[in-house]
């Protein structure tokens, strides 16, 4: 990208990378009606006394809200489990965007000329908040302190706020552009903003092109839960075949946010127990769907936190949703998870008993990574368990992880008990755990984690190229 002197632009772009990607989506958005308020700007008498540097603004624009990247985990820690008070967690994106452009300059940022691309970043990504009292609340205007960039920079990212209703893509023009102009005069520059929805019709058509990439994006992944599901294989029987379900969230604002983030908020929230219902209707859904099309498999499992089995009402819970779609459980395998200690209770014993005789399998999943694992098997009515991929993922290179991998494969299938290993990548993992008595194994050597959509192709035609969403 061309402009970036004292920032290189690949530590610029690094940060950026981890914004999720409604953002990127609001910042390449403010980019372009940028270059469409500056090319109106360059082309009217009423500016033609005005010098700015094009290009560097537009890039300086794109990267205004680069400061978010380092504020998302409490921010999303707040919108999930309140746990956090609201004041000021958005807004300290503004303080943490100067601080990235301090780390990454190499001198003080007073050196750079007044239209460089950093002073630019500097002033879009500070002054345009001064605008609004750094809060986003409505506050008098005053044109002497606030610089270009930082003026065209609140016209932008308010009407695309407004327009695009925040980072969700959903276009309300008409609405959008009378809350704009409401604040005309107040947090927004009057002269420029009105030399920006001058000509509305032709406006709203600059609008409705960027829209048109809006809806196939959020068409292609739509928001809500996402299922993906990884393929199982039996070792010693190459046509059994087990999936094995992963959520993942779309939100509308973080993007797409795998099970490592959202788990330890959800379980905070005691949202734990409301995703786990509608991932097993979805997961029941697929079930039917692959029966429908006279597939072959044998399985698929649903991950499922110790805290389910502690409540009073859980076999009654399951079992209305399996009856809702009228799905066997001899088609789920439940992979619980040690997050919270499992006790070796005669309740939990008798939970996972009535699950078993109803037809589900129960796994262990997480073996050797926390707690007594060796003791639940002796107490517990397990099938079989998972072992961490935290020893088998270099398990051909580290001869201790060989060790440890075949003592817990051997104990456990000495229990008579079914044991799978993830993280195979290649051949020689997969032949040592073989050898050392594995049942299942899952991996990139195998297939990496694809949509339900995929699977009936897959297991039709064997077709193992699917990327990872």
């Amino acid at each position: 990208m061309a402009g970036l002197k004292g920032i290189k632009k690949n530590s610029i772009e690094t940060i950026t990378k981890n914004l999720p990607s409604p953002i990127k989506q609001h910042m390449k958005r403010c980019r372009d009606f940028g270059e469409f308020l500056l090319h109106r700007m360059l082309n009217d008498d009423d500016f033609i006394n005005i010098v700015f540097n094009k290009r560097n603004m537009l890039n300086a624009i794109y990267y205004h809200d680069i400061g978010k990247s380092e504020i998302l985990k409490d921010y999303i820690q707040f919108k999930y489990c309140k746990t956090k008070e609201s004041q000021n967690i958005y807004f300290t994106h503004v303080e943490k965007g100067i601080e990235i452009i301090k780390r990454l300059l190499p001198n003080d940022i007073l050196k750079y000329s007044k239209d460089s691309f950093e002073t630019y970043l500097y002033q879009c990504i500070s002054q345009h908040h001064e605008a609004m009292n750094g809060k986003g609340y409505p506050g008098r205007f005053n044109e002497t302190q606030i610089s270009l960039a930082g003026r065209v920079c609140s016209i932008i990212d308010k009407f695309d706020n407004f327009v695009f209703v925040g980072n969700t893509g959903e276009i309300k023009f008409k609405e959008g552009l009378e809350k704009f102009k409401k604040e005309i005069g107040i947090t927004l520059d009057p002269k420029i903003s009105n030399l920006f929805i001058k000509d509305e019709e032709v406006l709203e058509e600059y609008v409705n092109r960027i829209a048109v990439t809006e809806k196939n994006r959020i068409r292609s992944n739509p928001y809500g839960i996402i299922m993906l599901y990884e393929p199982i294989y039996n070792l010693y029987n190459k046509e059994e075949i087990n999936f094995e379900s992963r959520m993942r969230i779309n939100d509308p604002y973080f993007g797409l946010m795998k099970p490592g983030l959202f788990i330890p908020i959800s379980e905070k929230s005691n949202q734990i127990y409301e995703l786990f219902y509608l991932t097993l209707g979805k997961v029941c859904q697929t079930i039917i769907k692959l029966e429908n099309r006279n597939v072959n498999f044998n399985r698929i499992t649903l991950h499922m936190n110790a805290r389910q089995l502690y409540r009073d009402n859980f076999i009654k819970a399951v079992s209305d949703v399996i009856n809702k779609y009228q799905v066997s459980p001899q088609k789920i395998t439940f992979e619980i998870t040690q997050r919270d200690e499992l006790e070796k209770t005669e309740a939990i014993n008798n939970t996972l008993m009535e699950l078993r005789e109803m037809g589900f399998k129960i796994i262990l999943d997480e073996f050797g990574e926390q707690f007594a694992s060796f003791d639940l098997l002796s107490d517990l009515p397990f099938d079989g368990v998972k072992i961490s991929e935290r020893y088998t993922k270099d398990l051909d290179r580290n001869t201790k992880n060989i060790e440890i991998v075949k003592g817990m494969i051997q104990t456990v299938r000495n229990l008579k008990l079914e044991v799978i290993c993830q993280g195979i990548d290649n051949d020689e993992q997969e032949n040592l755990v073989k050898s050392f008595g594995c049942n299942y194994v899952q991996g990139e050597k195998y297939s990496l984690p694809m949509r339900d959509s995929k699977l009936v192709n897959y297991l039709d035609e064997s077709d193992k190229t699917e990327e990872e969403l």
